[in-house]
C-alpha cells in the first residue's frame, strides 16, 4: 500500500515535459532579504557607542593630564636650574673680594686711611704755682689740711 500511495503522488505530479512545463512556471528571481532592525539591535548599538564614547573620553582625559604633568615637570626643571644659578651667584657675592668690588664700583665707597696713634699734647691751662708743683707749700690753706688743688 505504501507503494500505491507513492505512485498516486507521482501521478499527481506533472509529467516532465520539457518546453511546455517551463512556460507554465513563473520565472524565479533572487530576492534580497531585508533585515529588520530589532529593538535589541538598537540597544546593543547604543551600548557599543556609549562604551566607545566613554573609552574615548578617558583617553582624552589621560592625554590632557599627561600634558599637564609634562608642563609641571618642565617648570620644575627650569626652577631647579634657576635655583642652582642663584646659589652660585650667592656664593660669588659672599666672597670678600666681590664685596669690596661692589662697595668701590657700585656704591662709590673708598678705603679708609690706616689708623694712626695720636698722643695728646700736654698743655697747661692757667698759671702754675711753683710751690704747689714742688710739693712744699707754705700757705695758710695747707695748714688746715686742705690742699690748694682741692679748692
Amino acid at each position: 500500500m505504501a507503494r500505491a500511495t507513492s505512485s498516486a503522488a507521482a501521478a499527481k505530479r506533472a509529467p516532465r515535459s520539457a518546453p511546455a512545463a517551463k512556460s507554465a512556471r513563473p520565472e524565479l528571481a533572487v530576492v534580497t532579504h531585508r533585515r529588520r532592525i530589532t529593538p535589541t539591535m538598537v540597544v546593543a548599538m547604543l551600548l557599543a557607542a556609549a562604551v566607545a564614547f566613554g573609552a574615548l573620553s578617558v583617553q582624552i582625559s589621560l592625554i590632557h593630564r599627561q600634558q599637564r604633568l609634562d608642563a609641571v615637570r618642565t617648570e620644575i626643571t627650569e626652577l631647579q636650574q634657576s635655583n642652582k644659578e642663584l646659589r652660585q651667584k650667592e656664593s660669588r657675592l659672599q666672597a670678600p673680594s666681590e664685596i669690596l668690588r661692589i662697595a668701590r664700583d657700585e656704591l662709590g665707597m673708598v678705603e679708609s686711611k690706616p689708623p694712626e696713634l695720636v698722643t695728646p699734647a700736654v698743655e697747661t691751662v692757667g698759671a702754675v704755682d711753683p710751690a704747689v708743683a714742688s710739693g712744699s707749700s707754705t700757705t695758710p690753706e695747707s695748714s688746715d689740711g686742705a690742699s690748694a688743688a682741692d679748692g
